[in-house]
């Protein structure tokens, strides 16, 4: 199918998925009237749909989500044997899990009941009993553990597990996007505790985010063995689909037979969902997300993350392929290739969040100077900054008065930068980066046969010499057409207005300076990086909910110029959020001076 008549295709199936099944004849026929062979494909297609609608209906077990809600179970006495101080926490497919406290250990344990309702039917008991058997036969750091296991008078089964202090891989979801490096983390962690499922024969079946915990201490917890399977144990007929359908592979949504590479296609989804911030595979309903399950219709990771490396790319699509013999055949082979990542990757704090979550949401980046500013500038500013060169050229190419940095050969672009003085590193990185981008266009042709210059000037990171090196860019005859790669907030904060008053576009700038992000914006101003306010927000957020830092010993030493206000004013917002209003001790220093010894003591001071 060409990919117009699958575009067209899928919007008649949005249109009518929701339609009385008797009403749908007509409809279809009025949406794809005049359009060659678009009816066979779409009757084709709801062929499928009623194939799986018939899998989902004779299914014994609800969808385990929709089952949560409909379950009551009668809520335990205040204290049995050992356990006082119950509190529902949560309920899962088959029952409700308690906190309580364990008296004779003094300790919070997690207790998971078995439905009242469910307590007769044998197969249901036989189901809870599996989830105890296949957690008990395992002994990993990265799944969860079995302490107890009972039965109460009236057939009520449980068992009993630690009370882990942490949140869901949903919760985090939901709360905050993590990092790429910490996502990686935690899908190796999560790998590592199936490598030891796997070794035992189970396959847990149930991979998703809501059975996923991150403690407090950073380390990964695969819980909710309900649905798994074991060896020996066998409690699903044949056409039956029981799970999480977002999380299925095809073969496990058609009913057949599924082994350990259903896990990792759910691993898959999964590492997808909290890289790209949206599942692979959408729809409006669980009929609609199971046919793009079975079609395999999900966009490239690299389409949300352009910049992410290759490897990244080819392990989640690896994971996700529909036929299990092209996934990873073991786990252990999808270890391996996400340790090679991790290594690539580097360390978490030197890694930028590359997600993009919706418009007006923080883009989150943590970036560090040096060399991982030459990746900035190379893998996001560049490319784009060449279209926006085509475009402005594209708009005076057909004048007949000279444009200012245009020749009949070359392109002049401006940079005004620190390239000396204590700043200088920030300022020749970007050069070499621009430059190595430049040299590559080039060679590529040029922009329009022109090739593109750049004409860099030294500010020192001082404004009087920035604003200096504009008569030169702005001089009729040997000036340039756009600047690029300004860094510095105080170059930036004198050096905008000459380039608004001036119709000069200013692009890429090395500054989270809150001045070049006005609203409505500036037209001539083009931004590749978050602000100074969200970046330090963000590591105030990291470093009190993932290193679990006191956030009241945080403390604020700053560059005393706009520059060093607008990261104070992020860690003060940070702050608030965590509902602390006590302004944080602070130390300021002058720009341009190595002089901070006063500024230290009063850390000192006030430890």
């Amino acid at each position: 199918m060409n990919p117009e008549l699958w575009k067209m295709v899928c919007k008649v199936m949005d249109k009518i998925l929701d339609v009385p099944t008797i009403e749908r004849n007509e409809k279809i026929k009025a949406l794809c009237d005049g359009v060659d062979g678009l009816e066979d494909e779409v009757r084709a297609l709801l062929a499928v749909e009623e194939k799986a609608q018939n899998i989902f209906e004779n299914v014994k077990l609800p969808d385990r989500e929709d089952l949560a809600q409909t379950l009551t179970v009668a809520a335990p006495a205040k204290q049995f044997k050992q356990y006082s101080k119950l509190e529902k926490i949560g309920a899962g497919g088959m029952g409700v899990v308690y906190k309580a406290r364990d008296i004779r250990l003094g300790r919070e344990v997690a207790l998971k009941f078995l439905s009242p309702q469910l307590g007769d039917d044998e197969k249901s008991r036989r189901r809870f009993l599996t989830e105890a058997k296949a957690i008990s036969k395992i002994d990993h750091p990265n799944v969860c553990v079995i302490l107890d296991f009972g039965e109460l008078a009236d057939n009520q089964l449980y068992f009993t597990m630690p009370f882990y202090q942490g949140k869901t891989l949903k919760e985090h979801i939901a709360e905050r996007p993590l990092s790429i490096a910490k996502v990686i983390d935690v899908i190796i962690q999560v790998t590592r505790a199936l490598q030891a499922t796997h070794a035992h024969g189970v396959i847990h079946r149930d991979i998703k985010p809501a059975n996923v915990l991150i403690t407090n201490e950073g380390v990964v917890k695969v819980l909710d063995f309900g649905i798994a399977k074991v060896p020996d144990t066998e409690l699903t007929f044949t056409g039956q689909a029981i799970g999480t359908v977002s999380y299925m592979p095809p073969e496990q949504i058609n009913g057949e037979p599924v082994d350990n590479r259903a896990d990792i296609w759910s691993v898959g989804v999964m590492f997808y969902e909290l890289l790209a911030a949206e599942k692979p595979f959408l729809g409006k309903s669980n009929l609609a997300i199971s046919n793009a399950i079975t079609r395999c219709d999900f966009k490239p990771l690299r389409d949300s993350i352009p910049t992410a490396p290759a490897i990244l790319d080819r392990i989640v699509a690896k994971t996700l392929s529909a036929n299990p013999d092209g996934r990873y055949q073991h786990v252990d082979e999808l270890l391996t290739d996400l340790e090679k990542l991790q290594t690539e990757m580097g360390e978490t704090e030197r890694r930028i969040p590359a997600r993009q979550i919706s418009e007006g949401r923080n883009i989150r980046r943590l970036a560090t100077f040096g060399a991982a500013l030459v990746v900035v500038i190379t893998a996001f500013i560049i490319p784009a900054f060449r279209y926006t060169i085509e475009d402005a050229y594209d708009s005076v190419v057909h004048r007949t008065v000279p444009v200012r940095g245009v020749g009949t050969d070359e392109i002049l672009v401006g940079m005004t930068a620190a390239f000396s003085g204590p700043a200088r590193e920030l300022g020749r990185s970007m050069q070499v980066g621009i430059e190595a981008r430049f040299r590559a266009i080039n060679e590529a042709g040029g922009i329009h046969g022109r090739t593109l210059q750049l004409k860099a000037l030294d500010d020192r990171y001082e404004p009087v010499s920035a604003k200096k090196n504009l008569q030169q860019f702005f001089d009729p005859d040997d000036g340039v057409f756009v600047l690029l790669g300004n860094v510095g907030t105080p170059t930036a904060e004198v050096i905008l207005p000459e380039i608004l008053s001036n119709g000069t576009v200013l692009f890429g700038t090395f500054s989270g300076a809150t001045l070049l992000r006005n609203v409505p914006p500036d037209h001539y101003v083009f931004n590749y990086r978050a602000s100074y306010a969200q970046e330090t927000e963000a590591l105030v957020h990291y470093f009190v909910e993932v290193r679990i830092l006191d956030p009241k010993k945080i403390a604020v030493f700053y560059q005393n110029d706009s520059y060093g206000h607008d990261g104070l004013n992020g860690v003060v917002q940070a702050l608030r959020q965590l509902h602390i209003h006590d302004p944080p001790i602070t130390a300021t220093y002058d720009r341009n001076t190595a002089q901070v010894d006063q500024a230290v003591s009063a850390f000192i001071t006030n430890r």
